[in-house]
């Protein structure tokens, strides 16, 4: 089933690909270390059709990344783990991370670049956007229903994208939004509360608006000293239940999802070349660089200055 889906969406993708990349701007730069594609004019996202046998080492980008291999496999590392892609697959790379790639020696897959900022003033989008913190793969075997909807929309968007309308951005926009609610909504579907929480729906209702707040506390203080107790209070739990709460619901700990989002934070402040490291560090709550830098490179694996130093390579 997953197959056949896939063969419409690659069918329809490939003759939209083929009948206007060359109208609109659309250009590829190749370096010896990465791939730069140029935006189509007014446009803030990019999508193309990639088919180079070539390989990317360790890099990273401040825009998230969507790859779906349309033939043969794919293969991304992130953190030391192995993903292999099969034509169809959807896989989400969040922000900032730092993966590497390497390509079959034939075959096409779709890449899409875009930029999660765009919806973060809009309500409840932390807790969204938790959910694409990892990342995400999704195909036939995730949830059919969920892949096929997903599908559908990324069709839409490279009909948009391709196509002549001026409210292309606006468009894209809007399917890309609901690809992001829908994985959310399955996401959240699966997520295994103890307790009366489990079988009681509002009380589920409750502890995703109690979680969207979270959420955004904790986004809108990254430059503070975040402690259990303090975030447990904007939560109105007990910091031991909250704890728990926490873990479940998220599926790591309060500080590993804190220490996360700080060095995510981080990162996207290393974009700037004249920022001193140490001014990063006491904006994103680390009391002095020593600690900063250990932290960073336990969840990135490497240290703030050689990972500014790869954008600064990748950029070039």
């Amino acid at each position: 089933m997953g197959r056949s889906i896939l063969s419409a969406l690659d069918k329809e993708i490939m003759t939209i690909y083929k009948d206007m990349q060359y109208g609109y701007g659309f250009r590829r730069v190749l370096t010896e270390n990465s791939e730069s594609v140029a935006y189509l004019p007014g446009s803030i996202f990019r999508l193309w059709i990639n088919q180079e046998a070539m390989d990317y080492p360790l890099h990273w980008h401040p825009a998230a990344e969507m790859i779906i291999p349309l033939e043969n496999d794919y293969y991304v590392t992130i953190n030391s783990v192995r993903y292999e892609l099969h034509p169809g697959d959807i896989f989400i790379i969040p922000s900032c991370e730092l993966h590497a790639i390497e390509a079959p020696p034939s075959g096409h897959r779709l890449l899409l670049l875009f930029d999660y900022s765009q919806f973060e003033n809009i309500h409840n989008f932390s807790l969204i956007q938790s959910y694409f913190s990892e990342p995400v793969l999704i195909n036939a075997n995730t949830n059919l229903a969920l892949y096929r909807q997903q599908c559908e929309l990324i069709s839409l968007i490279c009909k948009d994208y391709f196509g002549n309308d001026m409210m292309r951005d606006t468009s894209i926009y809007a399917r890309l939004l609901t690809f992001f609610v829908n994985y959310a909504r399955y996401a959240s579907s699966t997520v295994e509360l103890s307790g009366f929480a489990r079988s009681n729906s509002s009380k589920q209702r409750e502890l995703e608006q109690c979680f969207s707040t979270v959420y955004d506390y904790i986004d809108s203080h990254l430059n503070d000293d975040l402690t259990l107790e303090k975030v447990a209070k904007v939560a109105c739990f007990s910091k031991y239940h909250f704890s728990r709460i926490f873990k479940e619901y998220s599926g790591v700990s309060f500080y590993d999802y804190v220490r996360k989002q700080k060095i995510k934070k981080a990162a996207e402040l290393l974009l700037q070349p004249d920022l001193p490291i140490i001014n990063i560090a006491l904006q994103t709550g680390f009391a002095n660089l020593t600690t900063f830098n250990r932290t960073f490179k336990e969840v990135n694996g490497c240290t703030p200055t050689a990972y500014r130093k790869l954008f600064d390579e990748d950029a070039r």
